[in-house]
């Protein structure tokens, strides 16, 4: 199983709706991220960064 980010964009009056997703490259665990911090934006809002457990790295993605 590949990672993926989800993207959900929220409406304006707060309701998620689905916008898409981004493969990571990174191979899953098959039950989830497992733990807080799996993803991580940078200080400056402008990466995001989430760990791929199943193949032990992480990927970045830049923030548009």
């Amino acid at each position: 199983m590949a990672n993926e980010v989800l993207v959900f964009n929220r409406n304006s009056d707060g309701t998620l709706m689905e916008a898409g997703s981004y493969a990571t490259g990174g191979q899953g665990t098959g039950g989830g991220l497992g733990n807080q911090g799996a993803l991580v934006l940078s200080d400056n809002k402008l990466f995001m960064f989430a760990v791929n457990p199943g193949s032990d790295n992480f990927s970045f993605f830049y923030i548009r």
